[in-house]
């Protein structure tokens, strides 16, 4: 009885505290900003520490380090799903290392460890890579294939009593109810992280018209800066909007505004996929389109579709008005990629329209 509730009360508790500390202090040194080098220190210092521990405690109370690889499962699917498989194959090294300093060496014990390391190393890279199942299942098939690797090995190379049976039956629940409240845990960083997400987000959308707006459009034109990104800036400016607002009200004003990037976004999600553009609102009555990867004679023929495109949606409407726009092109990689003075070109070829008529669409033209 003494044994059950360790193995299924005591020794879960006290593994899921250490694991729970141990993966909270790996996600936000990892956050953090310090130089990779002292990161690595640091996060490698820790890690020996949380297996000293462990072992310790375990090879104390139970004479055996039941809970092995629990950490190293939990960290490779919820926290660090990209290299936490790694420490399957340092786990091992470690503990040899334990085994070493304390004494308590045994050549069979070892090779257990490094089989079942490698084998959980070897089937976790799989599942990653293949399984499309949640990552709670996940977990819980890591488990249940690590339990199979120990029956299998005690079958094949030792004498595996009822009483050993038995044990890694319990310490796979004990497993099982740490993966549980674990996930818990999980669900509830995910949620915050998506409410911290949604707030970034709402801070770069335009509340009007649910496009992206300038101070997003500066994060973005920095952003495609940095990594050379190619694209078309296209200036927008609806002409008469002040003339339509005085006469029409700006709740009728509101509406265009809406209703002509609604359009905007339709009309371009069926000519092309949705990461080849993006739509902000500049400001009052003016807009800012990117066409990532386009030509300047490309992005001045997909304009010039979508305005021929408003053009049949307003006589459709029938309003009593007409909006007409004027717009403005340049592309980035004749100014080294410089979102602002693209930007600014851009605007230029916009006054340029707007100068001669409106209702138009205008490259830049470097005229000096």
């Amino acid at each position: 009885m003494e044994k059950l509730a360790l193995l299924l009360l005591v020794l879960p508790v006290v593994f899921l505290s250490c694991v729970i500390m141990l993966a909270f202090c790996l996600y936000r040194f990892s956050k953090s900003e310090i130089s990779t080098p002292v990161k690595t220190s640091i996060l490698g210092l820790l890690y020996i520490i949380y297996i000293y521990v462990t072992l310790s405690f375990s090879y104390n109370l139970m004479g055996s380090y039941s809970y092995s690889f629990v950490l190293e499962t939990v960290l490779s699917f919820y926290f660090f799903p990209q290299y936490g498989h790694l420490l399957y194959l340092a786990t091992p090294i470690l503990t040899i290392c334990y085994y070493v300093l304390t004494g308590s060496y045994s050549g069979d014990m070892e090779f257990q460890f490094i089989f079942l390391g490698s084998c959980l190393f070897i089937f976790t890279s799989l599942l990653k890579a293949l399984s499309k199942l949640d990552i709670l299942y996940n977990v819980i098939v890591t488990f249940v294939f690590k339990y199979i690797v120990l029956v299998l090995f005690y079958l094949c190379f030792k004498d595996y009593l009822l009483t050993k049976l038995i044990d890694d039956t319990l310490v796979l629940f004990g497993s099982l109810t740490m993966t549980f409240i674990l996930w818990q845990l999980y669900r509830l960083k995910l949620n915050d992280e998506a409410q911290i997400q949604q707030a970034i987000e709402q801070g770069q959308i335009d509340a009007l018209t649910n496009t992206y707006n300038f101070h997003k459009l500066r994060n973005d034109l920095n952003e495609f800066q940095q990594n050379k990104q190619f694209y078309s800036l296209a200036m927008i400016d609806l002409d008469h909007f002040k003339k339509l607002n005085d006469t029409f009200g700006h709740t009728e004003g509101n509406e265009v505004l809406k209703d002509f990037a609604r359009c905007l976004d339709d009309v371009f999600s069926q000519r092309f996929t949705r990461d080849r553009y993006r739509i902000y609102r500049f400001g009052g009555e003016e807009f800012c389109v990117l066409l990532l990867d386009f030509q300047k004679k490309a992005a001045f023929k997909e304009l010039s579709f979508f305005k021929t495109a408003y053009v049949k949606r307003q006589r459709l409407l029938q309003k009593a008005y007409e909006v007409t726009f004027s717009v403005g092109i340049e592309s980035n990689q004749v100014h080294q990629y410089d979102g602002m003075k693209t930007m600014h070109c851009a605007d230029e070829a916009l006054y340029d329209a707007k100068r001669s008529g409106r209702n138009q669409i205008k490259l830049y033209a470097n005229k000096h």
